[in-house]
């Protein structure tokens, strides 16, 4: 009897879980890309928040649009919500690493082309880079079976003549 009391008193109580509204996801942060996050608690206890995002725009671009390192381990829980200054000052360093990138591109290949003149490096065109190889081919070792015979061969022949 106490057993049907407890399911009956189990159910009654789910029942009324069912009843009651799910939290409202309160909104953690925006992003500079117009991003919105949100955290959602958990009715049940020892559940982690549910976590999400919505996109600005379309949602058929929703999920290719980029979002941030920071948001994204915020995402999927790594971390707390970042604050806006340590978003902008990675936004700063992104740009500043991408400005000494093309900085460096530009003087190697300024170098490369002085290296070219003055004829240290030969200057490949488009057509041998085509032709070029991922792996080093070596004389001594074949490439078809029977290569090393035919240039044997011709070596002999070679120290064969007068």
């Amino acid at each position: 009897m106490t057993q049907k009391l407890n399911i009956a008193h189990r159910i009654f109580e789910i029942f009324l879980k069912s009843l009651s509204r799910t939290p409202k996801p309160k909104i953690v942060g925006k992003d500079h890309l117009g991003n919105s996050y949100y955290e959602q608690e958990q009715r049940q206890a020892g559940k982690p928040a549910s976590r999400f995002y919505e996109a600005l725009g379309d949602d058929r671009e929703y999920f290719d649009k980029p979002i941030p390192a920071e948001w994204e381990a915020w995402l999927r829980g790594r971390r707390e919500a970042p604050s806006e200054e340590e978003v902008t000052k990675n936004i700063a360093t992104q740009k500043v690493i991408k400005q000494r990138a093309v900085e460096l591109q530009r003087k190697d290949d300024l170098e490369r082309q002085k290296s070219i003149n003055e004829g240290v490096l030969k200057q490949v065109d488009s057509q041998e880079k085509k032709e070029k190889r991922s792996f080093p081919l070596y004389e001594e070792y074949e490439i078809k079976p029977g290569d090393i015979e035919i240039k044997k061969e011709k070596i002999r022949n070679e120290s064969n003549e007068p």
